[in-house]
């Protein structure tokens, strides 16, 4: 699930009193408030973060200005959460080279919990 959705910390809360296990996706562009939200109320059991690109670069790679003040901080609540987590950035040649992942790498602490995934442009994104 992708914290961008409407209403999702109150579909989380149903699911929750269903049994169901949850994770969920956390992209730069979604509410800034819903992060804390969900993990406040326990609302998901994982969270995977996207993070396009080093600070300073952003708007170049992902093609819209970011608040990179806010991602620091969603960063931060994320690793402080007690929630399971991982962190990923989609590596690209011709965008991304390894000194760009291993800044990205820096801004996270070095958790541990960061995985580069290669672009592939043959996957359809759509389904």
């Amino acid at each position: 699930m992708d914290l961008s959705q409407e209403d999702l910390a109150k579909f989380l809360k149903r699911l929750k009193t269903m049994g169901y296990s949850k994770n969920t996706g956390y992209q730069q562009h979604s509410r800034p408030d819903d992060l804390s939200v969900v993990i406040r109320e326990r609302l998901v059991d994982y969270i995977a973060m996207d993070i396009k690109a080093p600070f300073g670069k952003d708007a170049a790679i992902a093609g819209v200005q970011v608040d990179t003040d806010a991602i620091r901080e969603r960063i931060r609540v994320t690793v402080r959460s007690g929630v399971k987590y991982q962190f990923r950035t989609t590596k690209s040649d011709v965008l991304l080279d390894d000194e760009n992942t291993e800044l990205i790498h820096e801004y996270i602490d070095r958790t541990g919990k960061y995985d580069i995934q290669q672009f592939n442009p043959y996957v359809n994104s759509a389904g």
